[in-house]
Protein backbone atom coordinates (compact mmCIF):
# COMPACT_ATOMS: atom_id res chain seq x y z
CA UNK A 1 0.00 0.00 0.00
CA UNK A 2 1.32 3.42 -0.90
CA UNK A 3 2.24 5.92 1.80
CA UNK A 4 0.09 9.09 1.84
CA UNK A 5 1.84 12.10 0.47
CA UNK A 6 3.23 14.47 3.08
CA UNK A 7 1.53 17.86 3.16
CA UNK A 8 3.54 20.77 1.83
CA UNK A 9 5.58 22.49 4.52
CA UNK A 10 3.53 25.68 4.16
CA UNK A 11 0.32 23.77 4.97
CA UNK A 12 1.83 22.46 8.22
CA UNK A 13 2.84 25.97 9.24
CA UNK A 14 -0.66 27.29 8.43
CA UNK A 15 -2.31 24.50 10.46
CA UNK A 16 0.02 25.30 13.36
CA UNK A 17 -0.91 29.01 13.27
CA UNK A 18 -4.62 28.14 13.10
CA UNK A 19 -4.24 25.91 16.17
CA UNK A 20 -2.43 28.74 18.02
CA UNK A 21 -5.21 31.18 17.10
CA UNK A 22 -7.83 28.71 18.28
CA UNK A 23 -6.07 28.28 21.64
CA UNK A 24 -5.77 32.06 21.98
CA UNK A 25 -9.50 32.52 21.27
CA UNK A 26 -10.36 29.81 23.80
CA UNK A 27 -8.17 31.53 26.42
CA UNK A 28 -9.86 34.88 25.75
CA UNK A 29 -13.32 33.30 26.01
CA UNK A 30 -12.34 31.64 29.30
CA UNK A 31 -11.04 34.97 30.62
CA UNK A 32 -14.37 36.66 29.79
CA UNK A 33 -16.28 33.86 31.54
CA UNK A 34 -14.10 34.20 34.64
CA UNK A 35 -14.52 37.99 34.69
CA UNK A 36 -18.31 37.58 34.43
CA UNK A 37 -18.29 34.97 37.20
CA UNK A 38 -16.27 37.25 39.48
CA UNK A 39 -18.68 40.10 38.76
CA UNK A 40 -21.68 37.91 39.60
CA UNK A 41 -20.08 36.66 42.81
CA UNK A 42 -19.20 40.20 43.92
CA UNK A 43 -22.72 41.45 43.16
CA UNK A 44 -24.26 38.82 45.40
CA UNK A 45 -27.49 36.94 44.90
CA UNK A 46 -30.21 38.35 42.68
CA UNK A 47 -33.03 39.81 44.76
CA UNK A 48 -36.49 38.32 44.26
CA UNK A 49 -37.79 41.76 43.25
CA UNK A 50 -35.32 41.86 40.35
CA UNK A 51 -35.92 38.27 39.28
CA UNK A 52 -39.68 37.78 39.56
CA UNK A 53 -41.51 40.10 37.17
CA UNK A 54 -45.10 41.26 37.72
CA UNK A 55 -47.82 39.17 36.12
CA UNK A 56 -51.59 39.08 36.15
CA UNK A 57 -52.34 36.95 39.21
CA UNK A 58 -56.16 37.14 39.43
CA UNK A 59 -58.50 35.20 37.16
CA UNK A 60 -61.12 37.91 36.73
CA UNK A 61 -58.80 40.68 35.45
CA UNK A 62 -60.15 42.83 32.65
CA UNK A 63 -58.31 45.43 30.57
CA UNK A 64 -59.54 48.99 30.12
CA UNK A 65 -58.73 51.86 27.78
CA UNK A 66 -58.88 54.44 30.60
CA UNK A 67 -57.86 54.71 34.26
CA UNK A 68 -61.50 55.04 35.31
CA UNK A 69 -62.35 51.62 33.92
CA UNK A 70 -65.25 53.00 31.88
CA UNK A 71 -64.20 51.62 28.49
CA UNK A 72 -63.09 48.02 27.91
CA UNK A 73 -59.82 47.85 25.97
CA UNK A 74 -60.77 44.54 24.37
CA UNK A 75 -64.20 42.94 24.24
CA UNK A 76 -66.68 43.35 27.06
CA UNK A 77 -65.87 40.82 29.80
CA UNK A 78 -62.73 39.78 27.85
CA UNK A 79 -60.43 38.55 30.63
CA UNK A 80 -56.63 38.37 30.83
CA UNK A 81 -55.06 34.95 31.38
CA UNK A 82 -53.40 34.43 34.75
CA UNK A 83 -49.62 34.45 34.43
CA UNK A 84 -49.53 37.06 31.64
CA UNK A 85 -46.49 39.33 32.21
CA UNK A 86 -47.03 43.07 32.55
CA UNK A 87 -44.79 46.10 32.85
CA UNK A 88 -46.36 48.72 35.11
CA UNK A 89 -45.88 52.24 33.73
CA UNK A 90 -47.92 54.23 36.26
CA UNK A 91 -50.69 53.98 38.82
CA UNK A 92 -53.84 56.04 39.20
CA UNK A 93 -56.06 55.22 42.16
CA UNK A 94 -56.82 51.50 42.09
CA UNK A 95 -55.70 51.10 38.48
CA UNK A 96 -52.31 50.50 36.85
CA UNK A 97 -51.33 51.41 33.33
CA UNK A 98 -49.42 48.47 31.88
CA UNK A 99 -47.81 47.15 28.76
CA UNK A 100 -48.99 43.58 28.46
CA UNK A 101 -46.95 40.76 26.90
CA UNK A 102 -49.44 38.32 25.39
CA UNK A 103 -47.16 35.28 25.69
CA UNK A 104 -50.12 32.88 25.71
CA UNK A 105 -51.61 34.31 22.50
CA UNK A 106 -54.85 35.12 24.30
CA UNK A 107 -55.55 37.80 21.72
CA UNK A 108 -54.15 36.11 18.62
CA UNK A 109 -55.76 35.99 15.21
CA UNK A 110 -58.85 34.14 16.42
CA UNK A 111 -59.72 36.75 19.06
CA UNK A 112 -57.72 39.94 18.40
CA UNK A 113 -57.40 42.87 20.77
CA UNK A 114 -55.76 45.75 18.85
CA UNK A 115 -55.48 47.86 22.02
CA UNK A 116 -52.72 45.69 23.49
CA UNK A 117 -50.76 45.94 20.25
CA UNK A 118 -51.07 49.73 20.06
CA UNK A 119 -49.78 50.55 23.52
CA UNK A 120 -50.51 50.55 27.23
CA UNK A 121 -53.84 49.56 28.77
CA UNK A 122 -55.26 49.79 32.29
CA UNK A 123 -55.90 46.98 34.75
CA UNK A 124 -56.89 46.81 38.44
CA UNK A 125 -53.67 47.10 40.48
CA UNK A 126 -54.81 44.33 42.81
CA UNK A 127 -54.76 41.89 39.87
CA UNK A 128 -50.98 42.30 39.46
CA UNK A 129 -48.38 40.52 41.56
CA UNK A 130 -44.73 39.53 41.36
CA UNK A 131 -45.53 36.75 43.84
CA UNK A 132 -46.99 34.35 41.30
CA UNK A 133 -47.16 31.52 41.74
CA UNK A 134 -47.10 32.11 45.47
CA UNK A 135 -43.72 31.30 47.02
Amino acid sequence: MAEPAAPPSGAVATAGRQAQHLHLLQAIALAFILIKLIYILKAGPIADEAYYRPVVAKESAQLFADAGGATAACGAKDLVRVGTPVNVLQKSGTMSQVVLLDIMWRWGQADPCPAILRGPVWIASEAISADYPSR
